[in-house]
C-alpha cells in the first residue's frame, strides 16, 4: 500500500476535509468525535475518578466541536465541565452543543491557550519586547483556581490556525506542552488524564508515555470509528499523582519545551531543537522499550489492519516510489534492541483491560478498559511482513 501514491492523495483529501468549515462538514466533525467520545466511555476513560467525592468536575483542553463533552454530559448529567478553545476568528472549530447562558454546566473561554505566559513560568517582564508575538502573550490563567477530576486534552494543531511563521514548525509542541501544563496543575490527585497523542514511536511520544508511567496508571486507546490508519490514539492515565514529585518534574521539564519553543535560545524563536543523540534514544529504549512495546500492540494491532482493508492501498500502483517511500511502516521500537529477552505476553481475556501500572504497583483493575489483542504469533507475523 505505501508503494501506491493513492495512500497520499487520500490522505491529502482528508486534510482538505478538516480544513473546511462548511455546515455540513463540521457536521460530519461532529459526528465522528462523538463516536470516537463514546468509545472512549466504553474503554473506561469517562469512569468517576475516587477522587470526585461530589458531582465530577470535568476539563475539556481545545473542546470545539464539544462532542466529547456532549457524550461526558450524557453519562454525567449532574457533571460540570469547563474549556477553553481557539476562536473562530484564529481558525478555531466552532462550537456544535450549547454552552453558557444555554447550558450552565458548560463554561468556556475563547482564546489561545499557548500564548497563556504565566502559565508557563514566564512573566511579561521575561517577554523580549522584540519578540514576534509580544504584544500578543496574556497573563491570564482561566480556570485557575478550580481542581478537576478528570482533563481531556484533545487539542491538535490546526493548518487554519492563524499564527506566525516563526510558529509553524514547533507549534505542535507548543501546543502539546501547553495543554499539559495547565491539566496538570488543575488535576486532583487520583483523577484522570486524557490525552490526544501520535506516533507512539517517536521519540518525545515516548519519553511523554514512559515520564506519565512513572506518576499514573497508564494505558494506550485507539478508537475504531476515526483516525483508524492513522498514528493518532489516546493516552489515558489514571490515579494520577499530580503532586509527587516525578509530576512536578515532568511539569518543569514541559515548562522549559514550552520556553524553548516559544522563544528559542541564542539563534530566537522558531529554530528547530537539536534532535535526540543516540545515546538518549537509547537509555530510554533499555528503561522503557519492553513497556512501551506491551502498551503498543493493541494500537498498532488496530492501525495495521485498518491499513490492510483501506481501498486505496488495494488500488493498482500508477508511479513508481522510492525505496524509502515504498518501505511500509514497522515496528521499529521492537527490533532496536536485538539483544533484548523481552517476549510479548499473550492477550488478555475479553474485556480485560490492557495497560500499565505505575512501577512497583501490581495492580491490574481498569473496568471496561480493554483492546483488541493480537497473539505473539500474529505480531511477529506482521512485524516480517511490514519490515
Amino acid at each position: 500500500g505505501w508503494a501506491s501514491s493513492k495512500g497520499d492523495d487520500h490522505f491529502k483529501i482528508q486534510r482538505e476535509r478538516a480544513d473546511t468549515k462548511e455546515e455540513t462538514h463540521e457536521t460530519i466533525f461532529h459526528a465522528i468525535h462523538t463516536a470516537i467520545g463514546k468509545e472512549l466511555a466504553a474503554a473506561g476513560a469517562f469512569d468517576k475518578p475516587e477522587c470526585a467525592v461530589t458531582n465530577i468536575q470535568a476539563l475539556n483542553l481545545c473542546m470545539a466541536p464539544g462532542a466529547y463533552t456532549e457524550v461526558f454530559l450524557d453519562i454525567h448529567p449532574d457533571a460540570t465541565v469547563k474549556g477553553i478553545t481557539l476562536p473562530l476568528e484564529l481558525g478555531g472549530h466552532p462550537m456544535t452543543i450549547p454552552y453558557g447562558l444555554r447550558d450552565p454546566r458548560v463554561n468556556l473561554y475563547f482564546l489561545d491557550i499557548t500564548m497563556l505566559a504565566a502559565e508557563f513560568g514566564v512573566t511579561s517582564q521575561d517577554i523580549p519586547p522584540d519578540h514576534p508575538d509580544a504584544k500578543n502573550f496574556s497573563m491570564h490563567r482561566p480556570h485557575g483556581c478550580d481542581a478537576f477530576d478528570i482533563v481531556l486534552c484533545d487539542g491538535q494543531t490546526l493548518r487554519t490556525h492563524q499564527r506566525l511563521d516563526y510558529r509553524e514548525s514547533r507549534e505542535p509542541l507548543r501546543l502539546l506542552t501547553a495543554q499539559l501544563i495547565l491539566g496538570m496543575a488543575r488535576i486532583k490527585p487520583g483523577g484522570t488524564f486524557i490525552i490526544l497523542l501520535h506516533k507512539a514511536d517517536a521519540f518525545d511520544t515516548m519519553q511523554l508515555l514512559r515520564s506519565f508511567s512513572g506518576f499514573a496508571k497508564i494505558a494506550l486507546f485507539k478508537p475504531h470509528k476515526g483516525h483508524t490508519t492513522r498514528s493518532t490514539f489516546y493516552l489515558i492515565a489514571k490515579d494520577v499523582k499530580s503532586l509527587s514529585v516525578p509530576a512536578i518534574e515532568a511539569m518543569e521539564n514541559w515548562k522549559f519545551d514550552w520556553q524553548q519553543a516559544t522563544f528559542g535560545g541564542e539563534k530566537g524563536p522558531g529554530v528547530d531543537q537539536e534532535p535526540a543523540s543516540d545515546e538518549e534514544v537509547n537509555a530510554v529504549l533499555d528503561d522503557f522499550g519492553p513497556e512501551l512495546i506491551k502498551l503498543c500492540q493493541p494500537i498498532w494491532s488496530i492501525q495495521a489492519e485498518a491499513l490492510d482493508r483501506a481501498q486505496w492501498r488495494h488500488e493498482q500502483v500508477d508511479q513508481p516510489r522510492t525505496p524509502e517511500h515504498s518501505r511500509r511502516p514497522s515496528f521499529p521500537l521492537a527490533r532496536r534492541n536485538p539483544n533484548s529477552n523481552f517476549e510479548p505476553r499473550s492477550p488478555p481475556e475479553p474485556h480485560t483491560p490492557f495497560f500499565s501500572p505505575r512501577k512497583g504497583n501490581s495492580e491490574n483493575k481498569y473496568g471496561g478498559m480493554s483492546q483488541p489483542q493480537i497473539s505473539p504469533e500474529k505480531a511477529a507475523k506482521m512485524a516480517g511482513k511490514w519490515r
